[in-house]
């Protein structure tokens, strides 16, 4: 006699996965037909609809290779989808935290990057200022004067030092942000 739908007993794990389907599918933006035809595609030809929803409701019990499969497709692991919702929630949220401050390094390191950059371009445009603009014989108006006069001057302190006070503001502000403070021997 084999046991009617409602009277299958899942395991632990089996329990925790079904949870993790539907929450991981409806993170992934898939509805039950979009999964299955997925499924379909991994060569699971009898996968439907109907069996994604007996699976998150645990009234079927997930078959290894389907959960292998399933797994692949929602972009996680079968040991993340048969652990309580919680610890992989709390996992993602260390995966999501550390890309995070890894992202933000890479910018603070564009930053400084485009500050050397910034440099030589200031410096062409110091060239070209002294080399077609900044003679008195160049006719403008004063007001165009003053604000080349103007952009002149914060070029020409971007390049001779400010570039550098910058890179050291950038570094303060994460250092600040992160509650790091420097220490006599370097280390954070």
């Amino acid at each position: 006699m084999t046991p009617s739908r409602s009277n299958i007993r899942l395991t632990e794990g089996e329990r925790y996965f079904s949870q993790n389907l539907r929450e991981r599918r409806v993170e992934q933006g898939l509805s039950q037909d979009a999964l299955a035809e997925l499924m379909q595609e991994q060569g699971f030809e009898g996968f439907n609809q109907m069996t994604v929803s007996r699976l998150e409701k645990g009234t079927r019990p997930v078959r290894l290779s389907e959960a292998r499969a399933l797994a692949f497709l929602l972009q996680t692991s079968t040991e993340q989808m048969s652990m309580p919702t919680e610890e992989v929630s709390a996992i993602n949220d260390v995966f999501a935290a550390a890309d995070a401050i890894e992202t933000l390094y890479a910018s603070v390191a564009d930053l400084k990057i485009d500050a050397v950059n910034q440099r030589a371009v200031g410096q062409d445009a110091l060239r070209r200022f002294d080399e077609f603009i900044g003679s008195d014989q160049l006719i403008l108006p004063p007001r165009t004067r003053h604000k080349l006069s103007e952009s002149r001057r914060i070029i020409q302190e971007f390049v001779d030092g400010g570039h550098h006070e910058f890179v050291r503001e950038v570094d303060r502000h994460v250092s600040e942000h992160f509650g790091f403070r420097e220490s006599g021997d370097g280390e954070h």
